[in-house]
């Protein structure tokens, strides 16, 4: 089962994103989907997000995932590692 979920997050499909087409995995998709919601401040995105980033820590995952805050003035402030489920920062 595990090889199965791994395979349909690995698949790549065409996305668009400023009117730029390009290709992605479809995890990138989805979360790049709930970062967006999320940004827009809808609540259920951002608790899927932390509960992506718990998960990922549990399960020792080779890659990092990093998610950041936009601010106002554009620049980027990273959000801290999240600890017993809680994020801190």
């Amino acid at each position: 089962m595990k090889m199965i979920v791994d395979d349909f997050f690995a698949d790549e499909i065409w996305v668009t994103e400023n009117g730029v087409r390009r290709r992605c995995s479809k995890f990138e998709a989805i979360v790049a989907q709930l970062c967006n919601k999320a940004d827009a401040g809808n609540r259920r995105a951002t608790r899927a997000l932390l509960r992506y980033m718990e998960f990922a820590k549990e399960h020792g995952g080779t890659r990092e995932i990093n998610f950041v805050v936009k601010n106002d003035d554009g620049s980027f402030t990273p959000l801290s590692p999240i600890s017993n489920g809680e994020r801190h920062g």
